[in-house]
């Protein structure tokens, strides 16, 4: 059996074992890897040797840093300065709309699972002192802004982050700098904040009901330790800026300071090993193995070709299948964890660029975004489930979180061809 045809095979048991999470999809990711082992896809050390890859070690560092922010009191100390804007609580909306701006600024450059851990008990000590904002008005919002904000720049998802190290091991492509993504992200945001300013602020209105999920006040917040606090916070400022200078790789840069916070005690390691999103890091070192498998076996090369003849062969529309690309990964992120998409989808997406001799980087943005775009459930990416804590019920995703997955799929697919020249 040519070895295209065995990566296809793991290809659809990988997406149907992604789709149908009776296994964790961390050991599901790990287990395709090994499969391409297995078969002689790839060798142990390509597949193994992706935990040590830079985007992986750069998730761990920042993971370590996200807890440290948390752990020092500085999380909390940033949600009682929000407490003192006045007119950000004057009114349910006025607060929705800080939360959803600074939520979607925080997610640019941190992970969306920690900016959420973090602002949802800021948000919450607010609603339980207003008596007038409600959690369900706040929480898919918020859960939404930091799916678009992790948009933004390469630091923003780990998605991000499994796209780049894609691109980076494919040979004839250009891995996306720090702020590729950005002239991108900006037409989702500005669709999706007025959105839940309008249409869909009117629709919650009438489509939530029920109770308003558990109310966790001040228990998320930790005392506020100032030296600690101070030292988390440079480490933080510097963590970004070395991000953007490109001194040294993101990887060694996140993991200096997430190793600076251990040594001066904003952090223990026992904690930060504790708090470590470790699912991220297997997944991400999994999927990784898992693509490049599907790329150097020519699977990727063989569902391309198929796509494209669907699409009109190599004379095929770039602007179209840029479209296609955003639909498709707008819809099956909903059922399917976002990195899955992104590694299933990638390599066949750079693949479809090279055989019409096009540029990839449109190609490669578009599979990102859409993969992104899980707002029609709670089960496509970890913020949306968070975001269950305010008590939605499945239907009140479909019909508030839909509408908003159809705008931001409709108005990206339109925009990348003409901010990303072919």
């Amino acid at each position: 059996m040519a070895p295209s045809t065995i990566a296809i095979i793991i290809l659809v048991l990988t997406a149907i074992a992604f789709a149908v999470p009776r296994i964790p999809i961390a050991v599901t990711a790990i287990l395709a890897s090994l499969a391409m082992v297995i078969t002689g896809i790839l060798e142990p050390s390509e597949a193994l040797g992706m935990f040590g890859n830079d985007t992986v070690i750069m998730i761990a560092g920042t993971s370590v840093l996200a807890t440290a922010i948390f752990e020092t009191g500085l999380a909390g100390r940033v949600g009682r300065g929000i407490m003192r804007w006045h007119w950000a609580v004057k009114s349910e909306v006025n607060f929705i709309l800080v939360m959803f701006l600074v939520t979607t600024a925080l997610s640019t450059v941190m992970g969306n699972v920690a900016v959420l851990a973090i602002m949802y008990p800021i948000a919450s000590s607010v609603i339980s002192e207003s008596g007038f904002i409600r959690r369900k008005s706040l929480y898919m919002t918020m859960a939404i802004a930091s799916c678009l904000g992790g948009n933004v720049t390469l630091a923003g998802s780990s998605m991000n982050m499994l796209a780049q190290g894609i691109l980076e091991t494919t040979e004839g492509v250009e891995a996306m700098g720090f702020f590729t993504l950005t002239r991108g992200s900006l037409p989702s945001i500005a669709i999706s904040l007025v959105y839940f300013m309008t249409v869909g602020r009117k629709l919650q209105e009438r489509v939530f009901s029920g109770g308003d999920g558990k109310s966790d006040g001040e228990s998320g917040h930790r005392p506020f330790v100032r030296d600690k606090a101070v030292i988390t916070a440079c480490c933080f400022v510097l963590c970004i800026a070395g991000f953007i200078a490109g001194v040294w790789t993101i990887g060694m840069t996140a993991l200096l300071a997430a190793t600076i916070c251990i040594l001066t005690g904003c952090v223990s390691f026992k904690t930060a090993m504790r708090d470590m999103d470790w699912t991220t890091v297997c997944v991400l070192a999994g999927a990784l193995g898992f693509a490049k498998g599907v790329n150097d076996s020519g699977a990727g090369q063989v569902i391309a070709e198929y796509g494209l003849s669907l699409l009109g062969g190599q004379d095929a529309s770039p602007r179209v299948v840029v479209f296609m690309l955003v639909l498709i990964g707008g819809t099956i992120t909903n059922v399917m964890q976002n990195n899955a998409v992104v590694a299933i989808m990638l390599p066949i997406a750079i693949t479809m660029a090279q055989t019409m001799g096009v540029d990839a980087m449109p190609m490669a943005v578009a599979v990102v975004f859409g993969a992104s775009f899980a707002f029609a459930t709670p089960i496509g990416t970890a913020p949306m489930t968070m975001s269950l804590a305010a008590g939605y019920r499945f239907s009140d995703y479909v019909k508030v979180g839909g509408l908003c997955n159809i705008l931001v799929i409709v108005v990206t697919g339109l925009c990348i061809p003409l901010l990303y020249s072919f």
